[in-house]
Parts: structure tokens; sequence; C-alpha cells
């Protein structure tokens, strides 16, 4: 069986399955800067969707996701994505203070919030990822008055745990999980479509 890199020899961005386009957003970054997809046009770009008080898979998706931005260098020709799937308390200061507990390089790799919850579940649901509220969320909008603070070691969200691999047209070419073999296929897959 062929290993993922000399995989990626042989193949052409054509043989990669063309799974439906990524969808149109606009969220803020963590500079509180406007950030819209339009600006990935003509890139190779890998989104995920995580929270930064997540204390279970967040972590290493970022860790995982990190790697496979060390391992496809710095390119003005490529980015990656990270959306926060629980926008009423990551704010872009605490999204930023994530990004760089984890090493992010922000060259090319933002971290967005939606700003309201009914347009992170749309927009996770339009990339094909699972989300949702939980009902006992109490930062929730829609939360009931009686709910407290120390719930919050409830997982806010639920959401789907695989990284989108988009190509320069702005259609979804991949999804990875984040362990070993996911990774390898997600940068194998990515300097296919990059020309590599």
């Amino acid at each position: 069986m062929l290993g993922p890199l000399l995989a990626a020899v042989l193949l052409a961005p054509s043989d990669l399955p063309a799974l439906g386009k990524a969808p149109v957003f606009r969220v803020t970054d963590q500079d509180g800067r406007p950030f819209a997809s339009a600006s990935l046009s003509g890139k190779v770009w890998v989104a995920d969707f995580i929270f930064t008080t997540c204390k279970d898979v967040c972590p290493g998706m970022t860790r995982v996701m990190r790697q496979a931005q060390r391992r496809l260098g710095h390119s003005d020709e490529l980015a990656f994505a990270s959306l926060s799937v629980d926008p009423v308390r990551d704010t872009p200061v605490r999204l930023k203070s994530f990004a760089l507990q984890h090493g992010a390089d922000l060259g090319n790799w933002s971290f967005l919030t939606t700003g309201n919850e009914p347009a992170m579940v749309k927009l996770a649901r339009a990339f094909k990822i699972h989300a949702g509220i939980a009902a006992d969320n109490p930062y929730s909008a829609h939360a009931g008055h009686g709910q407290h603070a120390h719930h919050a070691i409830k997982p806010p969200v639920t959401h789907g745990r695989h990284f989108v691999l988009v190509d320069r047209k702005g259609e979804i070419r991949g999804f990875y999980r984040p362990d070993d073999d996911g990774l390898d296929r997600l940068v194998a897959d990515t300097r296919v479509l990059l020309g590599e």
C-alpha cells in the first residue's frame, strides 16, 4: 500500500473528490477585524471548529493543525482557519490568547468567531460539520435564567471533529480526523492541491 506522501506524488488535484462548495461567510478574527471568506479565494485552505474552554478534543485538534501548518510551511497560497463554536464566550481577545498559547503562526492562520450562536450553527452545518448548542449551556443566549456559571464545566456545544480541506475555487475536497493518519492524509492532499 502506498504511503500518503508517495500517493500525493501520483495524485492530481482532479483525483480528489469534489464534495460541495464551502460556504460564503463574514466573521470576526482574533484581532477584532472583519474577515470574509472572499479573502481565501485562490488559496488552498484548511478549516476546523473548536472552542477555547474545551479540555478534550479541541487542544488536540489545534496541535494537529499546528503540525500541519509547520509541515506545509508558510505560503501566500495556503491558509488555515479555526472557527469557534462558542461565540458567546470566545471573544477575539480570548481567541488570540488561545492561538498564542498553542503556538499558532497567525501569519496565515486565523481564529474566527461568528459572534452569535445561530450563525455559528448555520456556518458549521454549511461546512458539513455537526454543531449544536447544549440544552444546559449557561452561556447560551437561549439558556434559562436559573442556570449558573458553575455549570461551565459541562461542554457548552457539541461539534464535529474533522478538518475540512478547501481548494482554490472554494470546493471542499476532503475531511480528515485529528489523528496521525488524518494529519498525513491532510498534508499529502493539501500538497496535491497546491501543486507541490
